[in-house]
Protein backbone atom coordinates (compact mmCIF):
# COMPACT_ATOMS: atom_id res chain seq x y z
CA UNK A 1 0.00 0.00 0.00
CA UNK A 2 2.79 2.43 0.90
CA UNK A 3 4.58 1.68 -2.37
CA UNK A 4 1.36 2.17 -4.35
CA UNK A 5 0.71 5.52 -2.72
CA UNK A 6 4.26 6.57 -3.41
CA UNK A 7 3.88 5.75 -7.09
CA UNK A 8 0.61 7.63 -7.38
CA UNK A 9 2.08 10.70 -5.69
CA UNK A 10 5.24 10.67 -7.76
CA UNK A 11 5.45 13.62 -10.11
CA UNK A 12 2.41 15.36 -8.61
CA UNK A 13 4.24 18.71 -8.86
CA UNK A 14 3.95 18.56 -12.65
CA UNK A 15 0.34 19.80 -12.64
CA UNK A 16 0.74 23.04 -10.60
CA UNK A 17 4.20 23.65 -12.06
CA UNK A 18 3.00 23.08 -15.60
CA UNK A 19 0.04 25.39 -15.04
CA UNK A 20 2.29 28.26 -13.90
CA UNK A 21 4.73 27.68 -16.74
CA UNK A 22 1.95 27.59 -19.34
CA UNK A 23 0.53 30.79 -17.85
CA UNK A 24 3.87 32.56 -18.35
CA UNK A 25 4.26 31.17 -21.87
CA UNK A 26 0.70 32.24 -22.69
CA UNK A 27 1.42 35.77 -21.41
CA UNK A 28 4.67 35.98 -23.38
CA UNK A 29 3.16 34.79 -26.66
CA UNK A 30 0.05 36.97 -26.44
CA UNK A 31 1.60 40.03 -24.76
CA UNK A 32 0.49 42.53 -27.48
CA UNK A 33 -3.08 41.26 -27.30
CA UNK A 34 -3.26 41.03 -23.49
CA UNK A 35 -1.58 44.29 -22.49
CA UNK A 36 -3.97 47.28 -22.55
CA UNK A 37 -1.23 49.80 -23.40
CA UNK A 38 2.23 49.92 -24.91
CA UNK A 39 4.82 49.09 -22.23
CA UNK A 40 6.94 52.11 -23.20
CA UNK A 41 4.19 54.73 -23.55
CA UNK A 42 4.87 57.64 -21.17
CA UNK A 43 1.92 59.55 -19.70
CA UNK A 44 3.05 62.40 -17.44
CA UNK A 45 -0.50 62.92 -16.24
CA UNK A 46 -0.79 59.41 -14.75
CA UNK A 47 2.41 59.10 -12.75
CA UNK A 48 2.38 56.72 -9.74
CA UNK A 49 -1.33 55.89 -9.99
CA UNK A 50 -2.39 53.15 -7.59
CA UNK A 51 -3.91 49.93 -8.98
CA UNK A 52 -7.42 50.48 -10.28
CA UNK A 53 -9.75 49.52 -13.10
CA UNK A 54 -7.92 51.86 -15.46
CA UNK A 55 -4.50 50.52 -14.51
CA UNK A 56 -4.73 47.01 -13.08
CA UNK A 57 -1.23 47.07 -11.55
CA UNK A 58 -0.98 50.86 -11.30
CA UNK A 59 1.52 53.07 -13.13
CA UNK A 60 5.19 53.83 -12.60
CA UNK A 61 7.05 57.12 -12.17
CA UNK A 62 6.77 57.83 -15.91
CA UNK A 63 3.07 57.00 -16.09
CA UNK A 64 3.68 53.71 -17.87
CA UNK A 65 1.22 50.90 -17.27
CA UNK A 66 2.84 48.39 -14.89
CA UNK A 67 0.58 45.51 -15.97
CA UNK A 68 1.60 45.97 -19.62
CA UNK A 69 5.26 46.10 -18.63
CA UNK A 70 4.97 42.95 -16.52
CA UNK A 71 3.31 41.09 -19.40
CA UNK A 72 5.91 42.21 -21.94
CA UNK A 73 8.68 41.57 -19.41
CA UNK A 74 7.78 37.88 -19.50
CA UNK A 75 8.99 37.80 -23.10
CA UNK A 76 12.47 38.98 -22.18
CA UNK A 77 12.82 36.80 -19.07
CA UNK A 78 11.49 33.67 -20.76
CA UNK A 79 13.36 34.31 -24.00
CA UNK A 80 16.73 34.86 -22.31
CA UNK A 81 16.15 31.85 -20.06
CA UNK A 82 15.24 29.51 -22.93
CA UNK A 83 18.07 30.61 -25.23
CA UNK A 84 20.77 30.54 -22.55
CA UNK A 85 19.74 27.14 -21.15
CA UNK A 86 19.44 25.65 -24.64
CA UNK A 87 22.94 26.82 -25.57
CA UNK A 88 24.33 25.63 -22.23
CA UNK A 89 22.67 22.24 -22.72
CA UNK A 90 23.91 21.70 -26.26
CA UNK A 91 27.52 22.78 -25.68
CA UNK A 92 27.83 21.42 -22.14
CA UNK A 93 26.33 18.02 -22.93
CA UNK A 94 28.46 17.69 -26.09
CA UNK A 95 31.64 18.39 -24.11
CA UNK A 96 30.53 16.00 -21.37
CA UNK A 97 29.73 13.32 -23.94
CA UNK A 98 33.17 13.57 -25.55
CA UNK A 99 34.93 13.68 -22.18
CA UNK A 100 33.08 10.68 -20.78
CA UNK A 101 33.34 8.54 -23.91
CA UNK A 102 36.95 9.13 -24.93
CA UNK A 103 38.46 9.86 -21.52
CA UNK A 104 42.20 10.49 -21.15
CA UNK A 105 43.43 13.95 -22.13
CA UNK A 106 40.06 15.00 -23.58
CA UNK A 107 38.37 14.20 -20.28
CA UNK A 108 41.12 15.92 -18.29
CA UNK A 109 41.11 19.08 -20.40
CA UNK A 110 37.35 19.49 -20.60
CA UNK A 111 36.69 18.83 -16.94
CA UNK A 112 39.49 21.12 -15.73
CA UNK A 113 37.90 23.99 -17.64
CA UNK A 114 34.49 23.06 -16.26
CA UNK A 115 35.93 22.87 -12.73
CA UNK A 116 37.34 26.39 -13.06
CA UNK A 117 33.98 27.75 -14.23
CA UNK A 118 32.13 25.77 -11.57
CA UNK A 119 34.40 27.03 -8.79
CA UNK A 120 33.38 30.66 -9.38
CA UNK A 121 30.05 31.74 -7.85
CA UNK A 122 27.48 31.96 -10.63
CA UNK A 123 26.46 35.59 -10.12
CA UNK A 124 30.11 36.68 -9.85
CA UNK A 125 31.02 34.82 -13.04
CA UNK A 126 28.04 36.38 -14.83
CA UNK A 127 29.08 39.85 -13.63
CA UNK A 128 32.63 39.34 -14.90
CA UNK A 129 31.42 38.09 -18.27
CA UNK A 130 28.98 40.97 -18.66
CA UNK A 131 31.75 43.40 -17.76
CA UNK A 132 33.89 41.91 -20.52
CA UNK A 133 31.18 41.49 -23.15
CA UNK A 134 29.12 44.60 -22.45
CA UNK A 135 25.42 45.13 -21.78
CA UNK A 136 23.08 43.67 -24.40
CA UNK A 137 20.50 40.90 -24.61
CA UNK A 138 22.81 38.74 -26.74
CA UNK A 139 25.71 39.10 -24.30
CA UNK A 140 23.36 38.43 -21.41
CA UNK A 141 22.30 35.11 -22.96
CA UNK A 142 25.94 34.22 -23.65
CA UNK A 143 27.00 34.99 -20.08
CA UNK A 144 24.20 32.94 -18.51
CA UNK A 145 24.83 30.00 -20.86
CA UNK A 146 28.53 29.94 -19.87
CA UNK A 147 27.57 30.01 -16.19
CA UNK A 148 25.36 26.90 -16.47
CA UNK A 149 27.37 24.98 -19.05
CA UNK A 150 29.48 23.06 -16.46
CA UNK A 151 26.36 21.57 -14.86
CA UNK A 152 25.28 19.87 -18.09
CA UNK A 153 28.85 18.79 -18.87
CA UNK A 154 29.18 17.08 -15.46
CA UNK A 155 25.79 15.36 -15.66
CA UNK A 156 26.43 14.05 -19.18
CA UNK A 157 29.98 12.91 -18.41
CA UNK A 158 28.91 11.06 -15.27
CA UNK A 159 26.09 9.23 -17.03
CA UNK A 160 28.27 8.37 -20.04
CA UNK A 161 30.97 6.94 -17.75
CA UNK A 162 28.30 4.78 -16.10
CA UNK A 163 26.85 3.59 -19.42
CA UNK A 164 30.13 2.97 -21.25
CA UNK A 165 30.82 -0.22 -19.33
CA UNK A 166 27.34 -1.68 -19.91
CA UNK A 167 26.87 -4.84 -21.98
CA UNK A 168 24.85 -3.20 -24.75
CA UNK A 169 27.64 -0.68 -25.38
CA UNK A 170 30.25 -3.45 -25.50
CA UNK A 171 28.01 -5.45 -27.82
CA UNK A 172 27.66 -2.48 -30.15
CA UNK A 173 31.42 -2.01 -30.23
CA UNK A 174 31.98 -5.70 -30.98
CA UNK A 175 29.80 -5.42 -34.09
CA UNK A 176 32.08 -2.70 -35.44
CA UNK A 177 29.76 0.25 -34.80
CA UNK A 178 31.43 3.62 -35.08
CA UNK A 179 31.83 5.93 -32.12
CA UNK A 180 29.38 8.48 -33.54
CA UNK A 181 26.75 5.77 -34.01
CA UNK A 182 27.21 4.49 -30.44
CA UNK A 183 27.00 7.96 -28.96
CA UNK A 184 23.94 9.01 -30.97
CA UNK A 185 22.06 5.70 -30.87
CA UNK A 186 22.81 4.44 -27.36
CA UNK A 187 24.28 7.15 -25.12
CA UNK A 188 22.29 10.26 -26.04
CA UNK A 189 18.82 8.64 -25.56
CA UNK A 190 19.84 7.44 -22.10
CA UNK A 191 21.23 10.81 -21.06
CA UNK A 192 18.36 12.84 -22.54
CA UNK A 193 15.85 12.37 -19.66
CA UNK A 194 18.39 13.72 -17.16
CA UNK A 195 19.13 16.67 -19.44
CA UNK A 196 15.43 17.50 -19.79
CA UNK A 197 15.05 17.50 -16.01
CA UNK A 198 18.10 19.70 -15.53
CA UNK A 199 17.02 22.07 -18.30
CA UNK A 200 13.66 22.64 -16.62
CA UNK A 201 15.25 23.31 -13.24
CA UNK A 202 17.96 25.53 -14.69
CA UNK A 203 15.40 27.62 -16.54
CA UNK A 204 14.27 28.92 -13.16
CA UNK A 205 17.82 29.86 -12.19
CA UNK A 206 18.51 31.40 -15.61
CA UNK A 207 15.44 33.63 -15.28
CA UNK A 208 16.62 34.64 -11.81
CA UNK A 209 20.09 35.37 -13.18
CA UNK A 210 18.63 37.57 -15.91
CA UNK A 211 16.55 39.45 -13.34
CA UNK A 212 19.57 39.87 -11.05
CA UNK A 213 21.78 41.26 -13.81
CA UNK A 214 19.02 43.55 -15.06
CA UNK A 215 18.48 44.73 -11.49
CA UNK A 216 22.16 45.72 -11.36
CA UNK A 217 21.88 47.50 -14.70
CA UNK A 218 23.89 44.94 -16.68
CA UNK A 219 21.00 43.27 -18.47
CA UNK A 220 18.21 44.85 -20.47
CA UNK A 221 18.43 48.58 -20.93
CA UNK A 222 15.61 51.17 -20.74
CA UNK A 223 12.94 51.43 -21.98
CA UNK A 224 12.74 47.66 -22.53
CA UNK A 225 10.59 46.08 -19.79
CA UNK A 226 12.39 43.53 -17.63
CA UNK A 227 11.24 42.22 -14.27
CA UNK A 228 14.63 42.78 -12.68
CA UNK A 229 14.87 46.27 -14.12
CA UNK A 230 11.34 47.10 -12.95
CA UNK A 231 12.12 45.95 -9.40
CA UNK A 232 15.24 48.10 -9.43
CA UNK A 233 13.40 51.17 -10.72
CA UNK A 234 10.65 50.77 -8.13
CA UNK A 235 12.87 50.32 -5.07
CA UNK A 236 13.11 54.09 -4.40
CA UNK A 237 9.30 54.34 -4.56
CA UNK A 238 8.52 51.49 -2.16
CA UNK A 239 6.99 53.88 0.34
CA UNK A 240 4.58 55.67 -1.97
CA UNK A 241 4.20 53.22 -4.89
CA UNK A 242 5.10 49.68 -3.79
CA UNK A 243 3.24 48.17 -6.75
CA UNK A 244 6.11 49.19 -9.04
CA UNK A 245 8.30 46.49 -7.49
CA UNK A 246 5.73 44.13 -5.97
CA UNK A 247 3.99 43.02 -9.17
CA UNK A 248 7.12 42.26 -11.24
CA UNK A 249 8.52 40.56 -8.12
CA UNK A 250 5.42 38.38 -7.86
CA UNK A 251 5.64 37.50 -11.56
CA UNK A 252 9.27 36.50 -11.12
CA UNK A 253 8.50 34.46 -8.01
CA UNK A 254 5.60 32.55 -9.59
CA UNK A 255 7.64 31.81 -12.72
CA UNK A 256 10.57 30.44 -10.72
CA UNK A 257 8.23 28.36 -8.54
CA UNK A 258 6.51 27.00 -11.65
CA UNK A 259 9.73 25.82 -13.29
CA UNK A 260 11.02 24.38 -10.01
CA UNK A 261 7.82 22.40 -9.45
CA UNK A 262 7.80 21.20 -13.04
CA UNK A 263 11.45 20.18 -12.81
CA UNK A 264 10.90 18.29 -9.55
CA UNK A 265 7.90 16.50 -11.03
CA UNK A 266 9.77 15.53 -14.18
CA UNK A 267 12.68 14.29 -12.09
CA UNK A 268 10.36 12.03 -10.10
CA UNK A 269 8.85 10.65 -13.31
CA UNK A 270 11.86 10.44 -15.64
CA UNK A 271 14.96 9.96 -13.52
CA UNK A 272 15.82 6.22 -13.78
CA UNK A 273 17.76 6.42 -10.54
CA UNK A 274 14.53 7.12 -8.63
CA UNK A 275 12.51 4.26 -10.12
CA UNK A 276 11.49 1.46 -7.82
Amino acid sequence: MKRLLGRRGRGSQIIPGGFLVLLVIFAALLAPQISPRSPSTIDSGRQLESPSGGALFGTDNFGRDVFSRVIHGSRISLGIGLVSVFVATVIGSLLGLLAGYYGRWIDWGVMRVMDVLFSIPSILLALVLMGILGSSLTNLAIAISIVYMPIFARITRGEVLSLSSRDFIEASRSTGARDLHIMWRHLVPNVLPLLIIQMTINLAFAILAEASLSYLGLGTQPPAPSWGRMISEGRIYLGEAPWMSVFPGLALMLTVIGFNLLGDGLRDRLDPRLRE
